[in-house]
């Protein structure tokens, strides 16, 4: 089975770039990786040029230590669909297996060339690209890749088991000795406490499910006013959520010292037009908007 590799940079729309966390731009992706892990695959969007086609994913197991495997299928998987993502190498599958490396001493994606689920590996490439690039916007990264693949003709899918194996081998000793790290489920209550508040602003489930993950990821942790109240505004304004109550709103995201009821109503005004020129909220704009428009 032939597959190939893609070296990337990840490059910053800064001069000078710093990360508040103190992360280099590698360890940023990997973790932007981990958390769609933790997510349930709902914080990363993979789709195609126009926003309206999307490609669902599962990773193989949890990304670890900057290298993450996961299927890309070429369409949108209902999320109970199992059997989809069990086809062995040998059988007709409709996805591609992909290593993502992401660590100080080298960037590249390793993709498995599977035509009956997409006809050119450049195309992987380009959805991986965009869809990682969405997230790593709001931190100010973008993936860079000259398209430049070297081809091998090792026996991908028996490395890609190798890997798998050695994993949970390793996981299951963690159990075996008392080891907690493999039995950790790092989900944020408060995420979960926003899916249940806020989700029936939209009538598709499954869309709704993206749109609270992406609202999550814009707003948690802000200490700006303003830019905590970005992602909100951006979502209504795109049509993809209903204003929710202030008290909803501060006890999900924990801001009421940051935010007042009066403030609050500004920030959520149609006729508040502090954000039309700022870069933050016509990304997340632009984001939801694709939200909406995908068609599922």
């Amino acid at each position: 089975m032939e597959y190939y590799i893609c070296p990337f940079r990840i490059a910053s729309s800064e001069k000078w770039y710093a990360q508040p966390d103190g992360f280099q731009p590698q360890e940023v992706l990997a973790t932007v990786t981990r958390d769609d892990f933790l997510r349930q695959n709902k914080k990363l969007l993979f789709t195609d040029k126009s926003g309206n086609h999307i490609y669902s994913h599962k990773y193989i197991y949890q990304p670890k230590d900057g290298i993450a495997v996961l299927k890309l299928a070429n369409r949108y998987v209902d999320s109970d669909d199992e059997e989809f993502w069990k086809r062995r190498p040998w059988e007709d599958r409709f996805f591609t297996v992909i290593v993502i490396v992401s660590r100080k001493d080298g960037t590249c994606f390793y993709v498995e060339d599977n035509e009956r689920a997409f006809d050119r590996v450049e195309d992987v490439v380009k959805i991986l690209c965009r869809g990682l690039n969405h997230s790593l916007s709001s931190h100010q990264l973008f993936i860079g890749s000259d398209y430049n693949f070297i081809k091998q003709t090792d026996n991908f899918a028996l490395m890609s088991a190798c890997a798998i194996i050695n994993q949970q081998l390793e996981d299951s000793l963690n159990l075996q000795f008392g080891t907690c790290d493999a039995m950790k489920h790092e989900y944020d209550e408060n995420a979960l406490l926003a899916a249940q508040l806020f989700t029936s602003a939209l009538t598709d489930q499954r869309k709704a499910s993206m749109v609270i993950s992406l609202l999550y990821e814009l707003t948690k942790g802000r200490k700006d006013r303003k830019a905590l109240m970005c992602g909100l505004r951006a979502a209504m304004d795109a049509g993809v959520i209903v204003k929710p109550s202030y008290n909803d709103f501060i006890t999900v995201f924990n801001c009421g010292h940051l935010v007042s009821k009066e403030q609050y109503s500004t920030y959520t005004n149609p006729n508040y037009h502090g954000y039309k020129k700022y870069e933050l909220y016509k990304n997340a704009y632009i984001r939801f908007k694709q939200i909406k428009e995908a068609v599922i």
